[in-house]
């Protein structure tokens, strides 16, 4: 329970310095507390508002770049009309040359390796990076689902290939398969018009959901082709847009959003003046690093992977590297994770060279509670005021809300005495307190008293909501 603030003005001498004491012990020392109370509430509530807009911005701005990113969509023909109002931006910027110059550059970096093996990893790397990712995971899903499909149509063979490949590879996935094809064959002994009813379905099914998937396939490739064909402005609107359809669409839209929605909460509760560096460190840091670096890391995998297959007899480096990379438990998940957290770390470290390192809560532990245009605006006071007060109580002691020290003499080597009413100790006045520091602890005090009073009644309404006793 807290106890009563002071609200009485001090008007005379006698009981003068118990009263400034109080006040440093009560009002002066809760109300930061209430008011960091108050505005932690207002940043919590702001913060899952803008979260919940970005839950829900995120799948929306997924589902409305599907709808118009065909062959012949809105994205293509706005990025159409990009490149051809943009002739001359096309012209200046093949005069750089620039994927000469990147040739030349990663030609010392190529040569370790055979073309043969460069050819493989760089489609597995497309593969892993391309824009219609997940067309091509969804098509090939329903392909091996179609396999799977079929095979029930002879139970016996399919028995006698889960036996061989369980013996070849004696995997948790590959025991799973022999007993699932043991219960196929059981099953289909006893009923074999149930049997061949469900293979039917079974097969029906996957057709249907290949289908479904060659036709997106289809489309997103097309996109991708007639964006390829425009210049260089327009071909990288269309790729952007295509690039966020792609990590905006189904689950991938719920993550990013609220992703995204991270980042322009971290820009509204930064400090004034960092919010274009905290704004940097996330674009580089959270997007550039880890959302692309993902990416990028698992095109590397897949281009290594190019390499497990069992049929594969390439040697050299990148076989040898696949190899140890391919023995990574969880790899598919873990080396782009990986990747993705170095390459993260990397770029904040390159913002906050370029465009300075945003301040932290707690990165400097012996900042003031409060400084002293807050605790001016607070009280009410004027510096003339203040400086009154501090003659009592210490600059340090009044901005940081710490109580006077008991522990010491004063100047003329008195020690503390007790007041027998409360048992409080501290120094006796020696002299009158000016009358500044009486009226610098009179209407303001009682002002605030008032608002500190209030704020610990929503606190304890908020506490009462959630069953806390106080």
């Amino acid at each position: 329970m807290v106890n009563q603030l002071p609200t009485a003005p001090a008007t005379t001498y006698k009981g003068g310095y118990q009263y400034l004491q109080n006040i440093n012990q009560g009002a002066i020392e809760h109300i930061p507390v209430a008011g960091k109370i108050a505005d932690d509430r207002n940043k919590a509530m702001n913060s899952m508002l803008v979260m919940g807009a970005g839950a829900g911005l995120g799948p929306a701005l997924g589902k409305g770049l599907n709808a118009v990113s065909g062959p012949d969509g809105a994205l293509v023909k706005m990025a159409q009309s990009i490149s051809n109002k943009t002739p001359g931006f096309d012209k200046w910027f093949s005069g750089l040359k620039l994927g000469e110059k990147f040739g030349k550059l990663i030609a010392p970096l190529k040569r370790p390796f055979s073309s043969d093996n460069l050819a493989k990893f760089k489609s597995g790397y497309k593969y892993g990076r391309g824009l219609n990712g997940s067309e091509v995971v969804a098509v090939d899903s329903a392909k091996s689902a179609l396999r799977s499909a079929r095979k029930l149509l002879d139970p016996q063979k399919m028995l006698e290939t889960a036996k061989a490949n369980n013996i070849l590879k004696n995997t948790r996935a590959s025991r799973k398969a022999l007993e699932y094809a043991e219960k196929v064959l059981e099953n289909s002994v006893k009923n074999p018009e149930a049997h061949a009813v469900f293979a039917a379905e079974s097969i029906s099914t996957a057709k249907e959901a290949l289908k479904k998937g060659a036709e997106q396939l289809k489309n997103v490739n097309g996109t991708l082709q007639n964006i390829n064909k425009m210049g260089v402005l327009g071909r990288t609107f269309g790729k952007t847009g295509m690039f966020l359809r792609k990590h905006l669409t189904g689950s991938m839209g719920l993550f990013n959003g609220l992703f995204a929605a991270m980042t322009v909460n971290s820009v509204i509760q930064a400090k004034k003046g960092e919010k274009f560096s905290t704004l940097m460190e996330d674009v580089l840091g959270t997007w550039v690093g880890s959302l692309g670096g993902f990416s990028i890391f698992n095109g590397i995998l897949k281009g290594l992977q190019k390499f497990t297959a069992p049929a594969s007899t390439a040697t050299g480096i990148l076989p040898t590297i696949a190899k140890v990379v391919n023995k990574v438990p969880g790899k598919t998940f873990v080396v782009p994770l990986i990747g993705a957290m170095l390459l993260s770390t990397i770029l904040q470290k390159v913002s906050h060279k370029i465009f300075g390192k945003p301040t932290k809560e707690g990165d400097d532990k012996n900042k003031q509670k409060t400084n002293m245009d807050e605790f001016l605006n607070k009280t009410g006071w004027s510096r003339d005021q203040f400086n009154a007060v501090k003659n009592y109580q210490g600059e340090n002691n009044l901005l940081n809300n710490q109580p006077v020290n008991n522990n010491t003499s004063d100047a003329a080597g008195k020690k503390p005495q007790t007041d027998n009413n409360n048992g409080h100790k501290g120094y006796m006045p020696k002299a009158e307190i000016p009358q500044e520091v009486l009226t610098a602890y009179d209407a303001p005090v009682q002002r605030l008293t008032g608002e500190v009073d209030t704020a610990l009644a929503d606190m304890a309404q908020d506490l009462q909501r959630y069953g806390i006793k106080i």
